[in-house]
């Protein structure tokens, strides 16, 4: 008989939310503004995750956390999806998230803050998840938890993962972030804001974001990379133990939605096929870069991230010098 094939890797959302797009002619808070378009979709950073890597040829399972009718709507909404979804059912029912937009602009995003789930719930949850990760490369858990879950709740999930034999990136910050350090995850891949959520304190410039990467570094963080918007990506590599900063190619962004996702997706593709960090670094920003070019919520074809990963590899990427183990590169 056949082997069955597992996809390589597994991401996890525990708080994944219908996205419902509303469209008005004009924005007008003061008068009843009736939608001219609405568009619901599965929404979540896990989702966004499997999306790309599924893209760039990389299988994926996308486990999300549902609960209720609002749960079996997410699930109809996800059916069309090239990844497999792996629902995980609780009572509470799943989060909507509200965007208004005018003329094609987001012009008011509400979010909910999802179902508490209780600890037996947590306890099922945990033991669903840890069936689903024997035999991956990688487990990349993103997002903020669900209210009601403990700090440790992604401490418990990176362990749960290693003793699968799975690696694990995690794209989270603040305390489930600091907690999470403690089981020594593969990969963190927190934005600046995150990443000041979890040190607790505001990082206003490079030498702040330096001096926190170095914190956690302290703490355990086997690589870290940190993306900082169209700015800067900052990164502690595993072996050696540098620090360095990339420069992402400048373009006209158009979304805001998922390229950071898109990002951790090409570094994930990557590190799956065991690149380079630094080859698995062009196609994480080739991705990202693709993604902010695209209207939210669209994410690129392969050739459109081929075409960017073209571009940033031909680019003059020199290391311009090290000082206290910091270098750079130009893209």
């Amino acid at each position: 008989m056949q082997a069955r094939h597992i996809a390589p890797v597994l991401t996890i959302t525990l708080n994944p939310a219908i996205d419902l797009e509303l469209s008005v002619p004009a924005w007008n808070p003061k008068q009843v503004m009736r939608a001219i378009q609405s568009r619901r979709s599965a929404g979540g950073k896990g989702l966004n995750v499997a999306r790309v890597l599924t893209t760039l040829g990389i299988p994926a399972v996308a486990a999300c956390v549902v609960g209720d009718l609002e749960g079996e709507i997410f699930i109809g909404l996800a059916r069309h999806e090239k990844f497999q979804i792996a629902p995980l059912r609780i009572k509470g029912p799943t989060r909507t998230n509200l965007t208004i937009s005018a003329t094609g602009k987001p012009l008011c995003k509400i979010n909910q803050p999802g179902p508490k789930m209780g600890a037996s719930e947590w306890r099922q949850i945990k033991s669903e998840l840890a069936a689903l990760m024997p035999g991956r490369s990688w487990v990349v858990i993103t997002g903020a938890p669900p209210p009601g879950l403990k700090a440790s709740a992604y401490a418990e999930l990176t362990r749960l993962a290693h003793t699968a034999n799975a690696r694990v990136a995690l794209d989270c910050g603040g305390p489930v972030l600091r907690h999470a350090l403690q089981a020594c995850p593969d990969l963190i891949k927190p934005n600046r804001s995150e990443l000041a959520e979890t040190v607790g304190r505001s990082l206003t410039n490079r030498s702040s974001i330096l001096k926190a990467i170095r914190e956690l570094q302290a703490r355990g963080a086997r690589q870290l990379i940190v993306t900082n918007g169209p700015r800067a990506v900052y990164g502690l590599s595993e072996t050696p133990k540098d620090i360095f900063m990339l420069h992402p190619p400048r373009v006209k962004a158009s979304g805001v939605v998922g390229a950071g996702d898109a990002f951790l997706a090409g570094l994930i593709a990557g590190l799956t096929k065991k690149d380079v960090l630094r080859k698995c670094l062009n196609l994480a920003l080739a991705c990202g870069v693709a993604t902010s070019t695209l209207p939210d919520p669209l994410f690129p074809k392969k050739l459109e991230i081929e075409r960017w990963l073209g571009m940033i590899n031909g680019s003059n990427q020199s290391e311009c010098g090290r000082d206290n183990k910091t270098f750079h590169f130009h893209g």
